[in-house]
């Protein structure tokens, strides 16, 4: 019995043992079970964060490079037109060139015609003068004296044109001096503007207003050259900027180093008054912020000029639309200008034919209207037309008022007057249909 105790002690003994340890490796294992889905839930969040920053990142590259892609074809269409100002500038300078060619040309040829003229002239004069002197030396003194008094009237004419010669020279060097002034500039470039307005079709205060009193949020007061009613209610805004000074220096200076001088000093001040008229702002004056373009184009009166410094600085017209302003001469401002005058026109067929249709639809109206009463007119005629039938048939029908009259008259019984009516056949309707 005691070696069976011993046995079944050490049994329980081992079994105990083996329930602990297993109980233990439970709970590590449920320990770990936990960690492991700890860790692994983490591992699914990161996983969630990593997918959604992929697909972000994806999708941004995909925009860029629609972007890209986007920014590309303006790229190749900017290029595009590039090339084509290019060319036309190409073309214009060649046509400049042979302009200038042609000038010089002429002016020399006019230069030798004058010479060969005064020569030509002087020799005839002295000619003529020896002739006449000789034939005169012999002649009395009544033929010297008209001879004279006619030959002193000359000499006055030729001083007189002299005296109007030396005028006109003073005129023209007074012209060209004050052409040198800005302000003489500035009114030249807005006669020369208003003058392509009103040559395309467009009028003072109706089209078009110049130098309007405006103000500013600031209530500072402005007044651009020329504002330009559009017919929706919007506006224009065109400033005349004129730059002659340094070019007129340019395009008479001979020395090639004085030249590019003034060809620097012309393309500044062509940038100068960009920005002048870019500091305005004009298109954010009170009275028309929001009506207008968000620019305002500086009208330059001589083409020529602009292409000058156009070709010199490549990059002027880019400047130019960097500072919000849109340079214009009279090739290019004139269609925009006729465009212009176009939309009045049809703004005022538009209005013409608003009116037609209005003054159509009240006729219209009024025939409906007149439709109608004569209806109601034909009902009353015809219901009168009735009442009149039915009173004649009780009148003069084969039972009527005249009818038994008739047969009282046949018994005797009657007034002094005798009853004079004559039945007719209109008035005698059938048995069927009297009463």
């Amino acid at each position: 019995m005691t070696i069976l105790a011993l046995i079944s002690f050490a049994a329980a003994a081992v079994f105990a043992i083996l329930f602990f340890t297993a109980k233990k490796s439970a709970a590590a294992l449920q320990t770990e079970n936990k960690l492991l889905a700890e860790a692994s839930s983490k591992v699914n969040i990161q996983n969630a964060a990593l997918e959604t920053d992929l697909k972000n990142k994806t999708e941004l590259a995909a925009r860029a490079e629609q972007e890209i892609k986007k920014k590309e074809e303006e790229f190749t269409a900017l290029n595009n037109e590039l090339t084509r100002i290019k060319q036309r500038e190409a073309a214009l300078q060649s046509d400049v060139k042979n302009i200038e060619l042609m000038k010089t040309q002429q002016q020399e040829a006019f230069n030798a015609l004058q010479n060969a003229a005064k020569e030509q002239f002087k020799n005839m004069a002295d000619s003529l003068l020896k002739q006449k002197t000789e034939e005169l030396k012999g002649a009395n003194k009544e033929i010297l004296t008209p001879i004279n008094e006619n030959l002193g009237r000359l000499q006055d004419k030729l001083a007189q044109m002299q005296s109007l010669n030396e005028n006109l020279q003073q005129e023209a060097s007074s012209l060209t001096k004050a052409l040198r002034h800005n302000k003489v500039q500035g009114n030249l470039g807005e006669v020369l503007l208003e003058d392509i307005l009103q040559n395309c079709g467009l009028k003072e205060g109706q089209h078009y207003e110049k130098q309007e009193y405006m103000k500013n949020g600031e209530g500072k007061a402005s007044m651009p050259d020329f504002t330009i009613n559009l017919p929706d209610g919007r506006y224009v805004l065109v400033d005349s900027k004129m730059s002659l000074t340094a070019y007129n220096q340019f395009v008479n200076e001979t020395d090639e180093n004085k030249k590019k001088e003034y060809l620097k000093a012309h393309i500044a001040s062509v940038e100068a008054h960009i920005k002048e008229l870019s500091a305005k702002k004009y298109q954010e004056l009170k009275d028309i912020k929001g009506k207008t373009p968000d620019f305002v184009i500086m009208y330059v009166p001589l083409e020529y000029a602009y292409l000058t410094a156009l070709e010199a600085k490549n990059d002027l017209g880019l400047f130019a639309g960097a500072s919000k302003v849109a340079i214009a001469t009279a090739s290019s401002i004139i269609p925009i200008l006729k465009t212009i005058e176009n939309l009045w026109t049809i703004m005022l067929t538009r209005k013409s034919m608003e009116e037609i249709i209005d003054a159509g639809k009240k006729i219209h109206s009024q025939a409906v209207s007149f439709v109608e009463e004569m209806d109601k007119i034909d009902r009353g005629l015809k219901s009168a037309k009735n009442a009149f039938d039915s009173a004649t048939t009780k009148l003069s029908g084969r039972q009527g008022i005249v009818y038994y009259a008739k047969e009282l008259e046949s018994l005797g019984i009657k007034s002094a007057k005798e009853l004079e009516y004559e039945e007719s056949a209109e008035h005698i309707l059938p048995l069927s249909e009297e009463k």
